[in-house]
């Protein structure tokens, strides 16, 4: 058998290390080796992956090959109070017009993420599970501050708050897009033979939606003055997931 690595970190592997944390901490993704370089003055790459490396064998990281950005902190990583796991979220491709929703059997392995749990309080642990990430193309969300590249981490469901921003299946339209949604119940008729419509009055955003009415209208609203709000039937958008987390693209 051979030799058992020491867990004793080098002064370079704990800084690495806290610095692989407090960068995932705040961009919600582990960092490259060029941006480990940076953010710890070392003098090369090569000298980044012999002590990433070092780490792997120590057990404080986890290294996905294949993958820029594949370092997973393991539970033991740090200690106390600072110690952080990961979730790791199946990646179904980008969220873009002309093809539907990405599902389970279209992700790649090699192209998961890997995100603080912490990131993710709000989402009980059982159902971890039901989380999946989508790369954004275009700018219609942009004003919610999500953008051409950023990645949205969704959680699996077919019910959502008005007001909350999924991602929509468009059968008839052959279109997903990442939209706020919003449900109008019918237009109602007033005593003057007029109709009130929701032009006007938006739906309560504390309002449940679950198997609206075919009657009634779904607004898909961007956060971008330059797009227009996409109305169409309830009953023609399938809502396949609401978005819990949003992972900036860093240029």
């Amino acid at each position: 058998m051979g030799k058992r690595a020491s867990s004793t970190l080098s002064g370079i592997q704990a800084r690495i290390l806290r610095f692989i944390a407090d960068y995932h901490r705040q961009h919600g993704v582990a960092p490259t080796v060029r941006e480990i370089q940076a953010g710890c003055h070392l003098s090369t790459t090569s000298l980044v992956d012999y002590h990433l490396r070092r780490l792997e064998e120590k057990g404080y990281i986890e290294r996905i090959r294949r993958s820029a950005r594949g370092i997973v902190l393991r539970a033991t990583a740090l200690a106390g109070d600072n110690a952080r796991t990961t979730v790791r979220v199946p990646f179904y491709g980008h969220i873009a017009a002309g093809s539907p929703m990405p599902t389970a059997e279209d992700h790649d392995a090699d192209e998961d993420v890997y995100i603080w749990r912490d990131l993710l309080a709000p989402v009980p642990e059982d159902r971890l599970d039901d989380l999946f990430a989508l790369r954004v193309r275009g700018d219609s969300m942009i004003d919610a501050l999500v953008g051409d590249g950023d990645l949205v981490i969704c959680l699996r469901t077919d019910s959502v708050h008005n007001g909350q921003m999924v991602a929509a299946w468009l059968p008839e339209r052959n279109e997903v897009t990442l939209k706020y949604y919003y449900l109008i119940p019918p237009a109602q008729e007033l005593p003057d033979g007029s109709s009130l419509h929701d032009d006007v009055i938006q739906p309560d955003p504390d309002d449940m939606v679950a198997s609206p009415s075919a009657q009634a209208v779904v607004r898909l609203v961007p956060a971008n003055p330059s797009y227009e709000p996409i109305e169409i039937p309830a009953d023609a958008v399938e809502v396949h997931g609401r978005v819990v987390l949003v992972v900036r693209q860093l240029m």
